[in-house]
């Protein structure tokens, strides 16, 4: 349900309101479980375009789907040269984060840097022969490992050396529309129960590029 959420809007963000008409802000309801908590699941938030955990006694209003298998079925493919494909999205991601060697175990640590440095690392990224950019809010958040109950909550056989220490977050390129100096980051720490959130695109956060 997270991709009905739309980061460019500034109030009732669900993606379509003419296709899903009535909708109201807050919340509904995902079938995804919070893992370090039994009694906790993830829930859309559509008046500010954010997902959290809580409770899953609270009462939330629902919206069904049917689909293909949902987005916690995670289908990697190590390309052996610094590159992974995502099968479920086809797209490709870089192996490792900005600062680490593009190698088999992602040596080195990874380095922070401001957002328009990030979009510019991506943009000027030589691997593979692809053109790379910084993800946007929903490509980043498909890494997302939602089984897990410890950080990196994102598969590290696939993407090794992942940041999961507190304040780890991924930049993503999405602009925070109610506030432009502000840009959408991906969490796949434990440290608070949300997946993303926003900071200032003067901050420092880590990166890891997507390609198509």
């Amino acid at each position: 349900m997270a991709v009905t959420n739309d980061a460019s809007k500034t109030s009732v963000t669900i993606l379509n309101p003419t296709a899903l008409p009535g909708t109201v802000n807050y919340a509904y309801w995902a079938s995804t479980p919070y893992p370090p908590s039994g009694s906790d699941a993830w829930y859309l938030d559509y008046s500010n375009s954010n997902s959290y955990a809580t409770t899953n006694s609270n009462p939330y209003h629902g919206r069904c789907v049917a689909s293909l298998p949902p987005v916690e079925t995670l289908s990697y493919q190590d390309n052996g040269d610094g590159t992974i494909k995502d099968n479920t999205t086809g797209l490709f991601w870089q192996k490792c984060s900005y600062g680490q060697n593009n190698d088999a175990g992602c040596t080195l640590a990874a380095n922070s840097i401001n957002w328009s440095g990030a979009i510019t690392y991506c943009s000027g990224l030589s691997l593979s022969g692809k053109v790379w950019r910084l993800p946007n809010r929903n490509e980043l958040i498909s890494l997302h490992d939602y089984t897990k109950s410890v950080g990196p909550k994102i598969d590290q056989t696939i993407f090794p050396n992942t940041v999961s220490f507190a304040g780890g977050y991924y930049w993503t390129s999405t602009t925070n529309a109610p506030g432009t100096t502000n840009a959408w980051y991906v969490n796949f720490t434990t440290t608070f129960n949300n997946i993303y959130d926003v900071q200032p695109k003067s901050n420092s956060l880590y990166v890891r590029c997507v390609s198509q």
